[in-house]
């Protein structure tokens, strides 16, 4: 506990330095190096890659299932006006909006497209055809949602 004072004043050193090196000091161990900095913003690049790739894919198949939601609610309200009328399907779906069966401005699909509707039977099965192009828009290839088959995941 107790100190030699003789040994503490042999090896205590006087220096002079020169305030702007004391400054340049301090603020030279409190910087990042450039090191440093590029490693973060890589890393932040890295998940904000992350973050958008799986926003953007639940995105995608969220709007998916409401068009297939969609389609399903107005195939049941096809299927009610057949029972109704006691007849085969309307000549199209705005037969279904003018009988205040469905919202005639809800006849598109979650990307703004109209739905597809073809009151020939196809089969015993589907006495009409139902459905949305999906997200390319495009009809007749394989991202189309049809309300007989559950979409792809």
């Amino acid at each position: 506990m107790y100190m030699n004072l003789t040994t503490t004043m042999q090896t205590a050193r006087t220096e002079i330095v020169p305030m702007r090196t004391i400054k340049a000091r301090r603020h030279a161990r409190r910087a990042f190096t450039l090191l440093e900095l590029t490693l973060v913003i890589a890393l932040i690049g890295v998940l904000m890659s992350l973050v958008v790739i799986n926003v953007v894919g639940t995105s995608t198949k969220a709007k998916k299932k409401a068009a297939f939601t969609k389609l399903e609610t107005v195939k049941s309200q096809v299927e009610q006006y057949m029972l109704d009328q006691n007849t085969n399907p309307p000549p199209d779906l705005q037969t279904l909006a003018t009988l205040k069966l469905v919202d005639g401005k809800k006849l598109k699909d979650p990307w703004d497209t109209p739905l597809i509707y073809d009151p020939r039977k196809i089969d015993e099965d589907r006495p009409f055809t139902l459905s949305s192009a999906g997200p390319d828009r495009i009809t007749g290839n394989e991202d189309d949602i049809s309300v007989w088959e559950e979409p792809k995941k």
